[in-house]
C-alpha cells in the first residue's frame, strides 16, 4: 500500500510525500524485493538517499542508468516486467 501511494505521489509531483512513503517502504519492506529496490533507486535519483560510497553495489547503481529520471513510472515499468518474467518461470 505504501509503495503504491509513493508511486502515485511521485506522479502528482508531491515529492516530499513520495519521499516519506518510499522511505517507509525502504525501512519496513523485505530486503531484495522489487518494491524495496525500486524505492531505494527512486530515493537516490530524487537526492533523498545517498549512494553507498564504496563497494560493487554503489558502482553498479551509479552506472546502471545514464539517463536521470525521478519518475517512478520507469521504475514501476521495470518492476512489472520483472514480475511478469518471474511468474512465467524458467
Amino acid at each position: 500500500m505504501h509503495y503504491g501511494l509513493a508511486v502515485a505521489l511521485s506522479h502528482l509531483d508531491q515529492k516530499a510525500e513520495a519521499i516519506r512513503e518510499f522511505r517507509w517502504v525502504l525501512a519496513r519492506g523485505k530486503p531484495g524485493t522489487v518494491e524495496v529496490d525500486n524505492a531505494r533507486r527512486w530515493l537516490i535519483k530524487a537526492g533523498a538517499l545517498a549512494l553507498p560510497s564504496t563497494g560493487p553495489a554503489a558502482r553498479s547503481e551509479s552506472t546502471a542508468n545514464d539517463e536521470p529520471s525521478n519518475s517512478a513510472s520507469a521504475i514501476v515499468e521495470g518492476a512489472w516486467y520483472r514480475l511478469a518474467a518471474r511468474s512465467r518461470g524458467p
